[in-house]
């Protein structure tokens, strides 16, 4: 498999709406995500992101192809360029065991 992790930090609120819509717009059809926290000892910010307790993360493997389409999506659909709306990156997969097609 040629293919990349994305993982999304984002607002509690929005999750469940976004990850619906990805399986349904984008053909993701599975998921991780788990409650995350986060903490700055500077102004309270990382990465320009102001860190909130309440926060979730995703993690999506999928094909690499596929990777800026699915980033642009949640980018698009959860606001990301909105201060605060949370962050979503991309990283490459060397290997991979213990996936099914």
């Amino acid at each position: 498999m040629d293919g990349a992790a994305v993982i999304a930090v984002l607002d509690r609120s929005i999750t469940k709406d976004v990850l619906a819509k990805l399986e349904k717009e984008e053909g993701v059809q599975s998921h991780t995500h788990w409650k995350a926290s986060g903490h700055s000892s500077r102004d309270g910010s990382l990465l320009g992101m102001k860190i909130h307790p309440e926060r979730d993360c995703i993690l999506l493997i999928i094909d690499k192809e596929k990777t800026k389409s699915v980033i642009k999506w949640i980018n698009e659909t959860a606001a990301l360029d909105e201060p605060g709306n949370g962050v979503v990156f991309s990283v490459d997969l060397m290997e991979v065991a213990g996936l099914r097609s």
